[in-house]
């Protein structure tokens, strides 16, 4: 914060001290030019920069930011997802700067499409939005953005789609921190088994990248047995697990990227391999620790959806109240490696 005075600010601006009060404390009666003036040189000034803002957002009434995420329900992710951005909210309601949400029963392309162009008809000022890897989607948010419509994408990114910022898990360097950890908790590996919901999000894509890259780099021809999708479903989350077993039955680890991990032990039970095959998954502690404690998976890569969402709304809140650019393209949320020790 800079040390020059209202007195200062007011000859700069060539108006009285009183006018300069006015603004800064919007009680009006100031043109519209001179008031813009004043705010300018506050903030080259870097006068307050709290009050500042403020003053500048009295004078832009009722932001509206729309949010394009999945249903909460049960999904602990998405609850925290949630209270980050209802926190952040919370803490700038004195801008006059809102969220709407708009929930998806099922990550879709096509219904993700269908409320993004809801919310470039209504009158939104900005975005926040975990994308569907889909070229639709990358068009129409493509258009939002050149319409004058900042995007946030947060938790997952969109292939050759600049937004405002991304905000999120570093996912690639989280798929090698797990195949780091796999080979020292298995160091003869010989073959390993992903399992994955279908990758119409990017951020599965991301992971599984680093995951084989890291071991290709530890031996040239390492081999994944196979990757298989399955739905987001616990039924099908089982029976997927269940016919892979079978079909790889001396694989000795299980990549499983699902918050279903009841389903995939019950399946390695089942087969026999409940005891000696290494499980390990990425997710939020709050589900993942459970099954730690409880001996039914190796060890899991902690993302925090929390940030993401908080990060995600003070990121485009601050764009929206000064117009300023995020300092960086990506604000990676940090990850950590979990184990049974950690949870307890």
């Amino acid at each position: 914060m800079s040390d020059i005075t209202i007195r200062e600010i007011a000859k700069m601006a060539d108006v009285s001290i009183g006018t300069v009060d006015r603004v800064l404390h919007n009680r009006g009666n100031v043109k519209k030019e001179k008031a813009d003036r004043i705010l300018e040189i506050c903030r080259q000034m870097n006068y307050e920069p709290n009050m500042l803002a403020r003053a500048m957002m009295l004078r832009k009434k009722n932001l509206k930011v729309a949010v394009i995420m999945e249903e909460p329900g049960e999904n602990v992710f998405q609850l925290s997802l949630k209270k980050g951005l209802d926190q952040i909210c919370e803490e700038w309601k004195d801008y006059n700067i809102s969220m709407e949400y708009f929930y998806l029963k099922e990550q879709t392309w096509n219904g993700q499409a269908a409320y993004i162009k809801q919310v470039s008809e209504g009158r939104y000022d900005g975005l926040i939005i975990k994308p569907v890897n889909h070229p639709q989607i990358r068009e129409l948010l493509s258009e939002m953005t050149k319409s004058g419509i900042p995007v946030v994408t947060c938790t997952s990114e969109l292939e050759d789609f600049t937004p405002l910022c991304y905000v999120g898990q570093n996912h690639e360097k989280e798929g090698r921190m797990a195949a780091n950890m796999l080979l020292k908790c298995v160091p003869d590996l010989e073959s390993v088994l992903i399992l994955t919901i279908e990758k119409n999000v990017l951020a599965r894509v991301q992971k599984i990248k680093g995951f084989q890259e890291y071991l290709t780099e530890y031996r040239k021809h390492f081999p994944v047995q196979e990757v298989i999708e399955y739905r987001e479903d616990a039924k099908d989350v089982y029976k997927k697990t269940l016919d892979a077993l079978k079909k790889y039955p001396d694989v000795q680890a299980l990549y499983a990227h699902t918050r279903y991990l009841d389903a995939v032990y019950q399946a390695a039970e089942e087969t026999g391999r409940g005891q000696d095959l290494a499980i390990f998954s990425f997710g939020y502690r709050e589900n993942v620790g459970r099954y730690l404690r409880e001996g039914k998976i190796t060890f899991a890569i902690e993302e925090n959806p929390y940030r993401h969402g908080y990060l995600a709304g003070k990121e485009i809140f601050n764009y929206l109240i000064s117009n300023k650019m995020p300092e960086r393209e990506r604000r990676y949320v940090d990850s950590q490696i979990l184990i049974e020790e950690s949870v307890m």
